[in-house]
């Protein structure tokens, strides 16, 4: 007589197949959800590096443009915006009279004035390696400071110049003149501007052939523009002119 029990039932071909499938499906969902994560990961690091990297180049020419050297005569000022690059990854460059905290020169023994010319523009990573800066540079190009301690008839030349920033896409610096924004100035043609704005577009790598663009801008309000000393000659003599014809 045969004893009764339950009967040892193993697994079909087709439930192994179906639990396979359910493990293979898990396991490819856990790793594409790890992968996003990694990926969003290194965009967020990569574009809190671009956003560190604009903020830090607007915040240098926003402090040069505060230090820019006011005087009623133009002779001894300047201030001047040369548009270039192109509307969507502008390359300005602004050239001024300014004060600085810092010597331009390192070595003690070489006194320097209160005024320095100060120049700031882009410049191809290729530059910076050539001159030994980097070996290896980010996306975009650099962004260079020039100071000479003394300022002189050529405005655009001498000194001493660095690198200060890298990974710079597009630097853009306009003008104000109480009523528009103007993509270029010259103080010697237009007087002092109101305000100065400046923006600055920078890159940094997230991954392999992916790259993060951060935006950074700054408005820096020259207040007690002074009055040029020629425009107040030419009302005197134009008043005194006309006082004399009546």
């Amino acid at each position: 007589m045969k004893a009764r029990g339950a009967s040892q039932r193993g697994f079909t071909l087709i439930e192994l197949l179906l639990a396979a499938f359910i493990i293979a499906g898990l396991a490819a969902a856990t790793g594409s959800a790890i992968s996003q994560s990694l990926r969003a990961q290194s965009s967020s690091r990569a574009r809190q590096e671009a956003m560190s990297r604009a903020s830090a180049a607007a915040e240098l020419i926003a402090r040069d443009v505060q230090n820019v050297i006011r005087d009623g005569d133009l002779y001894d000022a300047l201030l001047r915006i040369t548009d270039g690059g192109t509307d969507r990854y502008p390359s300005d460059e602004l050239l001024l009279f300014a004060s600085a905290s810092r010597p331009a020169r390192s070595y003690a023994d070489q006194n320097e004035g209160g005024v320095y010319e100060v120049q700031v523009r882009l410049r191809p990573p290729e530059f910076a390696a050539l001159s030994g800066t980097r070996t290896e540079a980010p996306p975009g190009n650099v962004l260079w400071r020039r100071l000479d301690p003394i300022p002189d008839e050529v405005v655009d030349g001498g000194g001493v110049a660095f690198a200060v920033a890298d990974g710079i896409a597009a630097l853009s610096i306009e003008g104000f003149d109480g009523e528009s924004w103007y993509p270029s100035w010259d103080s010697d043609r237009d007087g002092y501007p109101h305000a100065v704005r400046i923006t600055v577009t920078a890159l940094a790598r997230a991954g392999t052939g992916r790259t993060r663009e951060a935006v950074a801008r700054k408005v820096v309000a020259i207040d007690r523009v002074p009055i040029p000393f020629v425009t107040v000659e030419a009302a005197d003599s134009s008043d005194e002119n006309g006082e004399g014809s009546e």
